[in-house]
C-alpha cells in the first residue's frame, strides 16, 4: 500500500509539470471555459422577461384561485369585480416570485447547459490522456510502475484542474443568470464538478480501451450525443405519459441525466414557485363552474422535468443525495474498469503477471564470469 501511494504521489508530480510544461495545450483547455461561460450568459441574458405573459397569467390564476376558494367553500356569492379582482390585481402586481412553466423550462435548460459544458470539459480533457502514453506505460508498466497508481495519477491531476474550471462556470452563471446566492453557488459547483470528475472517468476508460488517439476521439461523439438526448431535458422524464423501460434504463446510465437532477436541487425554484396552469374540464353546470375553467398546480423544476414519484418523496429540508451517490458509483466503476483493462493489455494475468512484476536478474556474460 504504501509503495502504491508513493508511486501515486511521484506520477500526479510528474503529470501536473507535464501539464504546465505544455503551456499551448494548458492555455487552451482553461480558454474554453470563459468562452463556453460568455456563450451561456449572452444566450441567456434576461432570459426571465421572454414569458413576461405566462407569468403574469400563472400569477394571477394561482391568485384567483387563492382568493376564491373561501367563498365557495361557504357557499356564498363570490364578489368577482368588488373585492377577488383588484387583490388579484394587487398580488399580481406585488408578486415576481412565482414564475411560470415556460420560464422554469428555461430556467432548467441553463442548468442542463451547464453540465453538458462539465460533462464535455471532463470528457474531452481525458480520453487521449493514457492511449498517449501507452507506449510509454508499457516500458514502466515491465519495471516498476504499477497500474492503479499510475491510473490514479492521471484522474488526480485532470480533478485539479477541473476545480477551477468548473468554479469559473458555477459562480458566474449561478449569480449573474440564476440569482443564486454564494452558498448555493458552491453546491452548484460541487455538482458540477463532481458531473465533469464522472466524465473524466469515463474518458480515461475510452482511452484505455483505445488503440490509437483517433479512434478515442472517435468514440466521444459517440458517448456524448446519449448524454444529450437522453439526459431529461428533451423529453423530461415527468412528461412521460407511459413507463418504457428500456428508455428509462438508458437514461439511467447517462451522466447528464443525474447531473442534472442533482444541478436542478440546488436551485431556488427546485421545490415550490413554480405555477402550471391547466384545463380543469367543462363542468359548466355546476355552481362557479365558469370561474374554475382554469386551475394551478404549485410544484418545483425537479417535480416538473425528473420523476415525480422521486421529487415526492424527497423533502425540501433533506434534498435526496441519491444523484450524487449513483455518479459516484459511476465514477469508480470506470475507474475499476479503466484499472482491468490495462493491467490485461500492460501486464497480464497468471505466471505472465508475476513475472513482469517481478525484478530482474540480468545474465552475467562469458567475461565477466571468468573475471
Amino acid at each position: 500500500m504504501r509503495g502504491t501511494l508513493v508511486q501515486w504521489a511521484i506520477l500526479s508530480r510528474r503529470g501536473l509539470r507535464v501539464c504546465w510544461a505544455d503551456w499551448p495545450s494548458m492555455a487552451m483547455m482553461l480558454l474554453q471555459v470563459p468562452l463556453i461561460t460568455l456563450l451561456i450568459a449572452i444566450s441567456f441574458h434576461r432570459f426571465m422577461e421572454d414569458n413576461a405573459d405566462a407569468d403574469r397569467l400563472a400569477r394571477t390564476v394561482h391568485y384567483f384561485r387563492a382568493f376564491k376558494t373561501p367563498y365557495e367553500v361557504q357557499g356564498a356569492t363570490v364578489p368577482l369585480y368588488a373585492e377577488i379582482i383588484p387583490r388579484v390585481r394587487a398580488s399580481v402586481a406585488a408578486d415576481r416570485r412565482l414564475i411560470s412553466v415556460p420560464s422554469a423550462n428555461q430556467r432548467g435548460a441553463i442548468h442542463f447547459v451547464l453540465v453538458s459544458a462539465a460533462i464535455w470539459l471532463g470528457l474531452i480533457g481525458s480520453c487521449k490522456d493514457v492511449v498517449n502514453e501507452q507506449h510509454v506505460l508499457n516500458r514502466e508498466s515491465r519495471a516498476c510502475v504499477r497500474i492503479l497508481p499510475y491510473l490514479l495519477s492521471k484522474f488526480t491531476v485532470r480533478v485539479v484542474l477541473l476545480a477551477p474550471q468548473m468554479a469559473f462556470m458555477a459562480f458566474p452563471i449561478g449569480v449573474g443568470l440564476l440569482d443564486l446566492t454564494p452558498h448555493v453557488c458552491v453546491s452548484l459547483w460541487m455538482v458540477l464538478w463532481l458531473s465533469a470528475c464522472t466524465a473524466c472517468a469515463l474518458g480515461l476508460a475510452i482511452s484505455s480501451v483505445s488503440s490509437s488517439v483517433g479512434f478515442a476521439l472517435t468514440l466521444v461523439p459517440i458517448l456524448m450525443i446519449p448524454q444529450l438526448i437522453l439526459g431529461g431535458l428533451l423529453r423530461p422524464p415527468a412528461h412521460a405519459t407511459e413507463t418504457y423501460h428500456p428508455r428509462v434504463a438508458c437514461q439511467h446510465l447517462t451522466i447528464q441525466r443525474w447531473g442534472f437532477e442533482a444541478s436542478l436541487r440546488t436551485d431556488p425554484y427546485a421545490w415550490k414557485d413554480v405555477v402550471a396552469v391547466e384545463f380543469s374540464g367543462w363542468n359548466l353546470a355546476a355552481r362557479y363552474g365558469e370561474l374554475n375553467l382554469l386551475r394551478s398546480r404549485s410544484l418545483g423544476l425537479v417535480r416538473l422535468l425528473i420523476e415525480r414519484e422521486a421529487a415526492e418523496t424527497a423533502l425540501p429540508e433533506e434534498p435526496s443525495r441519491i444523484p450524487s451517490l449513483v455518479m459516484g458509483a459511476m465514477m469508480v466503476s470506470l475507474l475499476t474498469l479503466s484499472c482491468v483493462v490495462l493491467h490485461i493489455r500492460h501486464v497480464g494475468f497468471g505466471l505472465g503477471a508475476w513475472a513482469m512484476r517481478s525484478p530482474r536478474v540480468r545474465t552475467p556474460t562469458k567475461k565477466e564470469e571468468r573475471g
